[in-house]
């Protein structure tokens, strides 16, 4: 990040020798990172002398820069605010002009409230955002063969595009530009295109994320789709982009084990679905009775608005039949997309109890899987490969960096990484998995696992990454081993961790979306991972990714 602010400041000073000089310094932590002690001739375009604050701002995530610098009179005491959703950026200066005048400081410059103005945001205009009350134009920046950025700016950060674009690395071949109005700065929409809000949440209420819809979704859906196990209901809200089939009719079907009825309000203008105020209720029972479950294993009786029993065949997998609407026969294709099944099955609804009597194909485990910030239950399957088992239900913690935040999963899980503890730290990394696992065909519905940081223990390891050691860590709860491995992200990691990760490292790992590219080395003693090192260095991943995270 310091080398992309370097860049910014040489493109301000390029050009020939003028005779004012100006104090030219930046740093992250305060002004006295950034001391009125070196000056530099200015460019015969940079006729003043200023010192300017740039705030980044990234989810959780902030960075501020103090800068003193020559300046051309279009970044002279201005105040200028970008946000495009993920990233938010404001820059402050005060200038002079007078040689070496630019040794007072400032604050940065923070807009107090959010405004009305909703523009086109993000990388290739993936959601909307609200603008600050600073914030007065929709801009949008495009490169040739590159994706498009768009976002809320004000009026001054307009006027200073290329040098905006110059800070975060943006070719000189962009092409930048600003409109005043609600949602003006649609980059090139297909002809027609529908787009939709699209969010999926616990409760009901209004959404950012936009969709350009494709043929055949034709509206824009809000959903509420309540679920049904053993007694214990739950309700998802979505909104997206929908076919009209599945518009204004209840969906409804049960396999047993479990029951799901999506009720939907539908409309045909795009964005017209902001709000999701629908209701769900549970249909009462019926007299119709399918064959269902996973390779049929129970009966059920259909609830009174499933009027049909199905049943879905996949080569090589289990059998899934049950009861289903008519609308749900009448577009099993879609509706089977939301439920995760793969789009070569072949489904058949008929009339009539006991209709859908089908041959099982196989004795494989069916699990929910899904992936959520938050705890809850889950509508998705998969089939499982004959190495997992079980369904597991996971609570994921990571802490990077100092800044912690847990996952929650629900998949196929491999025994040995079941209901234990696995935890591991190679210090500016750590992460402690927690799961309860369950050995029938989706039980694993409703995700309430639970992940709380551990207490330190007496255990101490070396710690680093890229074959280096970089310190001494204190280990925390299960974590009595040392370790040391290959990643393919970090190159040779030290930490400590737990025995569970060093008897599963490879699934354990690949939970992570990581490769080892060594057995691990697991000992028992206090320092005892200082040995093993091999004389390679990959590329530095962790690094890379927080870089990632300030700028996209």
């Amino acid at each position: 990040m310091e080398l992309a602010l370097q860049v910014l400041i040489m493109a301000v000073l390029a050009g020939p020798v003028s005779s004012l000089s100006c104090y030219t310094c930046s740093g992250f932590t305060s002004w006295s990172s950034c001391p009125a002690t070196q000056a530099n001739t200015c460019s015969p375009t940079s006729t003043a002398c200023g010192a300017a604050v740039v705030l980044l701002q990234a989810n959780s995530l902030s960075a501020t820069n103090y800068i003193r610098s020559c300046l051309p009179p279009s970044l002279c005491n201005t105040q200028m605010s970008l946000s495009t959703g993920q990233l938010n950026a404001t820059f402050n200066s005060l200038c002079c002009t007078t040689n070496s005048c630019n040794t007072n400081t400032l604050a940065e410059f923070t807009p107090m409230t959010l405004g009305t103005l909703q523009c086109y945001g993000g990388v290739n205009q993936q959601s909307a955002v609200t603008c600050s009350n600073a914030e007065d134009h929709c801009f949008t920046v495009t490169a040739p063969n590159l994706v498009t950025v768009s976002g809320c700016a004000s009026l001054s950060a307009c006027n200073n595009m290329a040098s905006i674009g110059a800070y975060f690395g943006v070719p000189s071949s962009a092409s930048a530009s600003c409109c005043t109005g609600p949602l003006c700065n649609q980059a090139s929409p297909a002809s027609n295109s529908l787009v939709c809000y699209t969010c999926s949440s616990s409760s009901p209420g209004s959404c950012a994320q936009l969709s350009v819809c494709s043929p055949p979704f034709t509206t824009c859906g809000s959903f509420a789709v309540q679920l049904v196990q053993n007694g214990t209901s739950t309700t998802q809200y979505l909104q997206t982009c929908a076919t009209p089939q599945t518009c204004n009719v209840p969906l409804s079907i049960s396999i047993g084990l479990f029951s799901a009825t999506a009720f939907s309000q539908c409309c045909t203008s795009s964005l017209c679905n902001l709000v999701n105020s629908v209701q769900a209720f549970t249909p009462p029972s019926g007299t119709l009775q399918c064959y269902g479950g996973v390779n049929q294993q129970s009966n059920v009786t259909c609830r009174n608005i499933e009027d049909h029993c199905f049943t879905i065949t996949m080569s090589n997998v289990p059998t899934i039949s049950g009861c289903a609407s008519q609308s749900v026969c009448a577009n099993m294709a879609t509706t089977g997309a939301y439920f995760g099944l793969p789009s070569n099955v072949t489904a058949s609804c008929c009339t009539g109890s006991f209709c859908n009597r089908a041959n099982p194909v196989s004795n494989s485990t069916v699990c929910y899987t899904c992936s959520s910030s938050s705890p809850g239950s889950c509508a998705r399957f998969s089939v499982c490969s004959p190495s997992f088992t079980t369904c597991g239900s996971f609570a994921v913690q990571l802490v990077e960096n100092g800044v912690s935040s847990t996952q929650y999963f629900q998949s196929c899980a491999y025994p040995g990484i079941c209901n234990s503890p696995l935890s591991f730290n190679y210090g500016i990394v750590s992460a402690s998995v927690n799961a309860q696992c369950c050995t029938t065909s989706l039980c694993n519905l409703v995700n309430s696992v639970t992940v709380s940081p551990e207490a330190p223990n007496s255990k101490t390891c070396y710690v680093g990454v890229n074959g280096a050691i970089q310190g001494i860590v204190q280990c925390k709860g299960s974590e009595t081993l040392c370790f040391t491995i290959g990643l393919a992200s970090a190159g040779t990691v030290r930490g400590c961790t737990s025995q569970g990760v060093c008897d599963n490292y490879a699934t354990v790992i690949g939970f992570f979306g990581d490769t080892p590219t060594t057995n691990p080395i697991c000992c028992s003693g206090n320092l005892c991972n200082s040995s093993w090192r091999p004389r390679w260095s990959p590329i530095l991943f962790l690094l890379l990714l927080t870089a990632m995270t300030f700028f996209y």
